[in-house]
């Protein structure tokens, strides 16, 4: 009876509520309120604005607590034994070349005034956004599961990670085939104007392998063999925060918001259990210190840095607009994030031995 009542505590990060809230329950919560926005046609300059101050208290922390777990004793996890060549390449890009590369093309777009150049980095940004979007739901599936001792086999892995592949470029498909009005901090999206017949040849084969997904995840959890939470949270990082996300200007707003709680419940987890191993075998690590500086930095490099540069330094705003560093801190911190994560949420790196405890 013990062991049974340990198995189901290990099952879940925190608790069976707020793991399902957080890893996507908020999401169809908030369905009927977002269509309640469309119905009443709420200012959407309104919404932007709440969502701009709620930012501050859970997007922001969520990317710079990523370059927090990088960068945290980054030289001493290069040179960690157990560390595979390949896994510390990936260490070694998302760490220095990615940085330097975004830094130097993001320059040479500011010092040639090129409004072109800005557009195809605010591209790239929905390219690897979407990208991680689904890679992070299929890690709440395949972790969720695991902790409750359930795995995947060869062939369902690679169906169901497929799947979230396709229906990311589903989605940029989609928003690269005809010229699009979106504008973002003033400089405009340019699409790569996709022939007509990519999005639907790319819907069909998202219906394909949704349905063979599908079949394979429903039975799956019929038999008891798939987290629920994970099923939840695969589910809406596939459909409405990507695939069906631009069909709906208030979700579009709202998405990064969930997209981010759900990152927040594993980093939550991860530095908890790091605190108490360390207060244990080492030192006591400062937790409190850990939020406060993710808080604190994605205010100075989300708001205060780029404000005072956009304020000081002068430029063509004709051109870039009037708040282009904000423009380029945004896409800098967005795109490096999708690299860091792909660096360190990955099963041979040491710390992430604490999302099991």
């Amino acid at each position: 009876m013990e062991a049974a009542q340990e198995h189901r505590s290990t099952a879940f990060l925190f608790s069976p509520a707020l793991d399902f809230l957080l890893a996507g329950g908020v999401t169809l919560v908030l369905i009927p309120f977002i269509a309640l926005l469309t119905y009443l046609q709420v200012d959407i300059a309104a919404v932007g604005v709440a969502v701009f101050y709620f930012a501050f208290l859970i997007n922001n922390p969520h990317f710079m607590h990523s370059y927090q777990l990088l960068y945290d004793g980054f030289l001493t996890k290069l040179r960690q034994p157990q560390l595979g060549i390949m896994s510390r390449l990936r260490l070694l890009v998302a760490g220095v070349v990615v940085p330097v590369v975004l830094a130097a093309y993001l320059a040479l777009a500011f010092l040639g005034n090129s409004r072109e150049l800005m557009s195809y980095a605010l591209n790239a940004m929905f390219f690897f956004v979407g990208w991680h979007y689904v890679k992070q739901g299929y890690g709440v599936l395949v972790t969720f599961s695991a902790r409750q001792g359930h795995f995947l086999k060869g062939r369902e892995k690679q169906i169901v990670l497929a799947h979230a592949y396709i229906s990311w470029l589903t989605a940029w498909a989609l928003a690269n085939t005809k010229v699009s009005p979106i504008v973002f901090n003033e400089i405009p999206f340019y699409s790569l104007q996709l022939p007509d017949l990519v999005p639907v040849l790319m819907l069909i084969l998202t219906l394909i392998s949704g349905a063979m997904a599908l079949k394979i995840l429903l039975a799956r959890f019929n038999q008891g063999t798939l987290s629920g939470i994970g099923l939840t949270g695969y589910a809406c990082a596939l459909y409405p925060w990507t695939v069906l996300a631009s069909i709906n200007q208030y979700s579009l707003l709202i998405i990064p918001a969930l997209h981010s709680l759900q990152y927040l419940l594993f980093v939550w987890k991860l530095e908890r259990e790091k605190t108490a191993a360390e207060t244990t075998e080492t030192s006591v690590r400062p937790t409190l210190w850990f939020y406060v500086v993710g808080y604190s930095s994605g205010v100075l490099f989300f708001y205060l840095i780029p404000l005072l540069l956009d304020q000081h330094i002068e430029y063509d705003t004709y051109t870039l607009g009037s708040s282009i560093f904000m423009f380029m801190f945004l896409v800098f911190i967005n795109i490096h994030h999708y690299f860091i994560d792909f660096a360190i949420w990955r099963k041979d790196n040491p710390d992430m031995k604490y999302l099991f405890r």
